[in-house]
């Protein structure tokens, strides 16, 4: 991630910050909370009701300040807006 987007003047504790839908068990959000660990703006993992019931037993996602929002993304439109994606 390139540093002048963690400098943007905008961003504030409340704004999202990374949205990771289908994240799997959300590992690349508690790395990049590790690796930018003063980094102001939330972390959002974005994923089915179904997946946020095994992720939350999985892995201690809040300890990592990753906010879970369960979407079904084929029936709701998805909560977070604003954002550009990143390339993987």
């Amino acid at each position: 991630m390139s540093p002048h987007i963690l400098d943007h003047a905008d961003l504030g504790a409340d704004t999202p910050l990374l949205v990771d839908i289908e994240a799997g068990r959300g590992h690349e959000l508690i790395g990049f909370r590790k690796r930018f660990s003063d980094a102001l703006g939330r972390l959002i993992l974005d994923d089915l009701p179904m997946f946020i019931k095994e992720i939350q037993g999985a892995q201690d996602l809040t300890a990592a300040g990753v906010d879970i929002v369960p979407c079904d993304f084929f029936k709701q439109v998805q909560q977070v807006h604003g954002e550009f994606p990143l390339p993987r």
